[in-house]
Formats: structure tokens, C-alpha cells, sequence
């Protein structure tokens, strides 16, 4: 799926409603040019400058024309580092060994 996804030109996520959008992000790690519904989880990537966006109730018109700047004028983003789900984990793992540890001080 990666290879894919880092083969497109654009990424496109009009979602009406995400919590952890995993393709978003996806497309972001990759270097993939990114527009997205700005509402949600995914107006964090658009206020953070990963992505743009278009309002939720825009005409189809207004969504065209945006797939369009975006393929003709791409966004350039802020050099990103993306946690891995190997990195999580281990940060998860650690905070699980914290929490245990001062517990069992009590």
C-alpha cells in the first residue's frame, strides 16, 4: 500500500469525521501532497501546514478546484518527523513502566 500511496500525485480525505486519520497521515510520512475536509482531526494537519483544505459543505465546484491548485501548485510543507508504530509502542511500553513503577512506591 505504501508504494502505492507514494506513487500519487494528490491525497485526497473528505472524511466527515476523523479521529486518528491513519491515510492522512500516511500520506504526509510519505511526501504525498494532501487535501483534506478542514473538519475534525483533520484540520490539525491543514493549521499545522501538512495539508490544505476545503469546508465540508462546499460545492463539488469548490472541491474540483481545489484538487486542481493542489496538483498544479503543491504545498510546501514543514519538514516533519512522523513516529512509527514501533516508536509508539515503545513510548507506550515506557509509560506503562513509569505508571507501575511509581505505583508501586505506594
Amino acid at each position: 500500500m505504501a508504494t502505492r500511496l507514494s506513487r500519487a500525485s494528490l491525497a485526497v480525505l473528505f472524511s466527515e469525521w476523523e479521529t486518528q486519520p491513519i491515510a492522512a497521515l500516511e500520506a504526509v510520512s510519505l511526501g504525498v501532497p494532501l487535501l483534506v475536509a478542514d473538519n475534525s482531526g483533520l484540520a490539525e494537519l491543514t493549521s499545522r501546514g501538512l495539508s490544505r483544505s476545503v469546508a465540508l459543505a462546499d460545492p463539488p465546484e469548490r472541491y474540483a478546484a481545489a484538487m486542481l491548485q493542489q496538483l498544479r501548485h503543491p504545498l510546501e510543507r514543514p519538514d516533519v518527523e512522523v513516529a512509527t508504530w514501533d516508536g509508539c509502542a515503545d513510548a507506550l511500553a515506557d509509560l506503562y513502566r513509569r505508571v507501575g513503577r511509581s505505583g508501586a512506591r505506594r
